[in-house]
């Protein structure tokens, strides 16, 4: 079950509320030697999120929009001698958010709205292929909504991948 709520994650990641983006990345790193990734495998506890909801479809859309992204950023698939892993996760928390509306007439007079909702992340890491260690990683965080068709999903997708790659590759100060 928290598999599947995972992947309902980022079904509208990019809904009504701003997409908050955020990175971090090894400084000493020379990002212009990357131009070629493969997929990371995915862990086994990752391996099951494809199976839920819109199974394979979702692990597609995300695929295919950070595949897109990188390509618009010279970095082109190559299974077979990549110069970067790329792997992704999503996850999700749930919130409640509490409002206190008081009367201005009534001293004690008030209601209380809740309003539960959850938020998703989707995040991207960049490994380096010969040491293993991960070398850059975006995230993005957004309140979720439904979406009500797959051509929807795979935009709101692409907007928080895009979102997530505008960091990418980091702009460095050139060493001397």
């Amino acid at each position: 079950m928290k598999r599947m709520a995972a992947l309902c994650a980022l079904i509208a990641i990019a809904g009504c509320m701003p997409i908050a983006v955020q990175h971090d990345y090894d400084p000493s790193i020379d990002f212009s030697l990357y131009q070629s990734f493969a997929w990371l495998p995915l862990s086994p506890e990752d391996s099951g999120t494809s199976a839920n909801l819109s199974g394979p479809f979702f692990d597609r859309r995300i695929r295919k929009a950070v595949a897109e992204g990188l390509a618009a950023r010279d970095v082109t698939f190559a299974p077979e001698r990549p110069d970067l892993l790329v792997a992704y996760q999503v996850r999700y928390r749930r919130h409640s958010r509490v409002y206190v509306n008081r009367d201005a007439y009534h001293r004690y007079a008030h209601t209380v709205d809740t309003t539960h909702y959850r938020e998703g992340t989707l995040i991207l890491d960049l490994v380096d292929p010969v040491t293993g260690e991960l070398i850059w990683r975006g995230w993005a965080v957004s309140d979720i909504h439904r979406t009500s068709s797959p051509a929807q999903e795979q935009k709101q997708i692409v907007e928080a991948v895009e979102e997530i790659l505008k960091r990418f590759p980091p702009h460095q100060e050139k060493r001397e």
